[in-house]
């Protein structure tokens, strides 16, 4: 589960169900609303603070949502108080480390990235069936260190480790889960995490 700290929960979560699909769930305490999509593991808890007692950090990149339409999701997005950080459009990356590829390897996929009216941002990613929540980027300045923390503390598994040398500047990402990745996947047999 993700906790997001909101000065509106309700606003919040009809913004959630608006541009995005996402459900109310049940099982929420008081001042919070729980959010997401139906079979989805990751929740999204919306708590309720005064605007005074949190601030949005830095350390938090984006959450990731696989939608079916990321035009019709972002445009939502835009007419309801969010903002359009990243017009929708095709996102290519370079090749994986972990797994091993042929480094002119290049993946692409049709994305857009938006922030919800209370500051958090969301990397929508267009794919096909069920919408959900794909994964929740952080950033860190050490990735091997942030890796073994993972790791040894959390007992989490490495995925995919990716260097995108088309970026500006130029990024390397470090996506890790709970488990065995090869056990890890959705109904359909797909991977669980997906980029």
């Amino acid at each position: 589960e993700v906790d997001l700290c909101a000065g509106d929960v309700e606003a919040l979560a009809g913004f959630y169900e608006t541009c995005f699909g996402m459900q109310r769930l049940k099982g929420a305490e008081k001042g919070c609303v729980r959010m997401g999509f139906p079979g989805d593991r990751l929740r999204l808890n919306l708590l309720q603070k005064d605007r005074s007692d949190f601030r949005i950090g830095e350390g938090l990149e984006a959450i990731g949502l696989c939608v079916p339409d990321v035009k019709t999701s972002a445009a939502r997005a835009e007419v309801r108080g969010g903002e359009m950080l990243r017009a929708p459009g095709e996102v290519i990356v370079g090749a994986s480390k972990i797994p091993d590829e042929p480094k002119e390897t290049k993946h692409s996929s049709f994305e857009a990235l938006v922030q919800d009216p209370e500051g958090y941002r969301f990397r929508l990613i267009e794919r096909e069936g069920e919408p959900r929540v794909s994964k929740v980027v952080y950033r860190a300045s050490n990735l091997e260190r942030s890796q073994e923390f993972y790791a040894e503390v959390l007992g989490m598994t490495v995925l995919r480790w990716r260097s995108n040398l088309q970026s500006t500047p130029m990024e390397t990402s470090l996506t890790m889960q709970f488990g065995d990745p090869l056990a890890m996947v959705d109904p359909n047999g797909a991977p669980a995490i997906l980029e």
